[in-house]
């Protein structure tokens, strides 16, 4: 079973719950599993370097995806150049740098110096790139370093195969998804939108435009994008100045239930283009993974869990079966997840 999670942002509680939640339920059937994080595991949340020694202490089969949070905290880490450009961003008081710094080195002078300025309602923040004065323990610095920036998985369930690729947001096509897939380093990462001349907010860690057609055949899942605002993302006009993405696609937005699972349906084939699996757990909504089953045992153990089989299953760190039953019975089936080359 392959166990993607979306954004944590600093909020273990709801971590261990899924986690726990998850295990309980391989110990009962007795199948392999392997967890793959989606990003954005610090920032904003109350816990964020008890997230991190959590993840790196779970001892499981697991995969970590970069999210734009770790990236810019590794700009200002690294004292890249592109910090002093976009620094501003993560030292703003909603997206939880500072509170970040702190968690992770409480004797770094920085965050007193950003935090005189907001008291004073100064707007115009202290965002150089760090030149010595934060540092914290070098085995978060490996953690992050074994980060991958996309990952491509291949299943093939009941004679039906699909491929799917996991992002933190969506890559932008700008890049060829193989370069971003081979991609292995920050510094790596960089150079590749440097190449293509992918803006930060156009990448793979950034880009909210939602897709009217599969990337190379596979259905994305992402985080990135809280769910309760996705409504107002897929109306949008891309960059390429085409129609947006609600000319082709049909998605599950609730008005009532924004904090769930959110997805895509191309018009015409009926094909799932897109999940977002970013349901705001720090924002009061929860943390949600999905399952794939690997094997058709394993996709007939899902068959068996309380809820009808789709080829992923949702799960919550919270519960609330009763309202995500029917997202369930909507979901997708297996062939929805194929698409043709």
């Amino acid at each position: 079973m392959l166990v993607v999670i979306g954004d944590i942002h600093g909020c273990l509680d709801p971590l261990k719950a899924l986690i726990k939640k998850r295990e309980m339920t391989r110990k009962r059937w007795g199948y392999n599993m392997e967890y793959l994080f989606l990003g954005d595991y610090i920032d904003r949340g109350p816990c964020v370097k008890d997230v991190l020694d959590y993840l790196i202490a779970l001892d499981a089969k697991k995969t970590f995806l970069v999210g734009n949070h770790e990236d810019m905290l590794m700009m200002y880490h690294r004292g890249h150049e592109l910090f002093e450009r976009i620094g501003n961003a993560w030292f703003a008081k909603n997206n939880g740098g500072l509170s970040t710094v702190e968690d992770l080195d409480g004797d770094s002078p920085i965050f007193e110096d950003v935090w005189d300025d907001f008291n004073a309602g100064n707007n115009s923040y202290k965002y150089k790139a760090n030149h010595g004065e934060f540092r914290f323990d070098p085995k978060y610095e490996s953690f992050f370093d074994q980060m991958k920036y996309a990952e491509k998985r291949n299943f093939n369930i009941k004679g039906q195969a699909f491929s799917v690729l996991f992002s933190h947001s969506v890559p932008n096509p700008k890049i060829p998804l193989e370069e971003l897939l081979n991609c292995s380093s920050y510094e790596e990462f960089h150079g590749l939108n440097k190449k293509y001349k992918v803006y930060e907010d156009e990448s793979s860690l950034w880009n909210r435009e939602f897709l009217s057609e599969p990337i190379d055949g596979c259905t994305l899942v992402h985080g990135h994008t809280p769910t309760f605002k996705a409504k107002e993302y897929i109306k949008r006009r891309p960059r390429d100045y085409s129609e947006p993405a609600t000319e082709f696609v049909n998605s599950n937005f609730d008005e009532k239930n924004p904090h769930q699972v959110f997805y895509t349906t191309h018009k015409e084939t009926g094909k799932v283009l897109q999940v977002d699996l970013d349901t705001g757990a720090v924002y009061g909504g929860r943390l949600s993974s999905i399952t794939f089953p690997e094997t058709d045992e394993e996709a007939e153990i899902l068959s068996r869990m309380n809820t009808t089989l789709a080829p992923v299953y949702v799960d919550l760190s919270k519960g609330f079966y009763d309202r995500w039953l029917r997202i369930q019975e909507e979901f997708v089936s297996i062939e929805q997840f194929v698409h043709e080359e």
